[in-house]
């Protein structure tokens, strides 16, 4: 079982997610090792975030979490922070939250740096994703610090993308910025196809956040077709969201209206709230863009819908 599992493992890392579930189905008849059985699970959740139902992924990251946690407290910590990102991706504030304050349990009051980091930076998200900035950030800080002076998630290309989250939940020029293009060139170094659609959806956020929008888009097209090509359908909505709110704001309608409609079908089907929420703005947007101020009210009010609906408070989503 523990062979199969690293080869399901290097499937998705290279971008065979059909093989990757595959190959877990079979090594999960054989197992008696409950931590083997936990990291199968550890695994089978992180592909279902990808891949969609993204609710699917959270659950099952969730649950076992909680197998983890007397046996492997480390492990049971990663797989609440990926539950907190399933849960922002989601749309799920509360979720997000109530993961937050169970890896805040679990992290001893010394942690070591990789514990650290999650502790802080799933806190941070959680915060600033309901509303609460002004505790938020520091968390975030916190993390991006303790980041910078530790190599620790530097070879699992799983959680690479993690290395971004500094840049962009703060939305500051220079926190975390170098770590973000360091993680998206160890991603591509590492040929980790599987990781790399998250990683490019991270760098186009954090590019359509300054003055780099044409990056940005090449950015979220790559991401979208790999996206695409490879199965993972719910980096597949948020990008085409995330994209046509930027081509939006470029003036390229029919390429923004097409990428929004995809979004909203693939949001609406796996449970991809923020893609909603982004997909709606873009429509608004563009509405406004042609002159059409009643179409676009009418958008808006339904995003204000979708955010009050889900509790989400973030600024940067209004």
């Amino acid at each position: 079982p523990y062979t199969t599992l690293f080869r399901s493992d290097a499937a998705w890392l290279g971008g065979l997610a059909d093989r990757a579930v595959a190959l877990l189905d079979q090594s999960v008849r054989h197992v008696s090792d409950p931590g083997l059985a936990v990291a199968i699970e550890h695994l089978r959740g992180h592909i279902a975030i990808h891949r969609g139902p993204v609710t699917k992924g959270q659950q099952i990251l969730l649950a076992a979490a909680e197998r983890a946690a007397p046996i492997n407290p480390e492990r049971a910590v990663v797989m609440l922070a990926e539950a907190a990102y399933a849960s922002f991706t989601a749309g799920d504030a509360a979720t997000m939250l109530l993961a937050a304050e169970r890896v805040a349990s679990l992290a001893p009051p010394d942690p070591n740096g990789r514990v650290a980091f999650f502790a802080l930076i799933t806190r941070g998200m959680a915060l600033i994703f309901s509303g609460q900035d002004e505790p938020g950030a520091p968390a975030i800080r916190a993390a991006v610090e303790v980041l910078e002076h530790s190599d620790e998630l530097r070879d699992e290309p799983r959680l690479l993308a993690w290395a971004a989250m500094g840049s962009i939940w703060l939305r500051e020029a220079d926190i975390g910025r170098a770590l973000l293009y360091r993680a998206l060139d160890a991603a591509r170094r590492k040929s980790a196809i599987g990781a790399l659609p998250f990683m490019l959806f991270h760098v186009a956020t954090d590019q359509a956040g300054t003055d780099r929008w044409a990056e940005a888009q090449a950015g979220y097209h790559e991401a979208i077709g790999l996206a695409r090509e490879i199965g993972q359908h719910s980096d597949l909505g948020v990008a085409l969201a995330f994209s046509a709110r930027l081509e939006a704001r470029l003036g390229r309608s029919d390429q923004s209206r097409r990428h929004a409609d995809e979004a909203l079908r693939l949001s609406r089907k796996l449970g991809l709230g923020v893609a909603e929420v982004w997909a709606i703005a873009a429509l608004g947007d563009l509405e406004l863009g042609q002159g059409r101020a009643e179409a676009a009210l009418a958008h808006f009010e339904e995003q204000r819908v979708v955010l009050r609906s889900r509790c989400i408070q973030d600024a940067d989503l209004s």
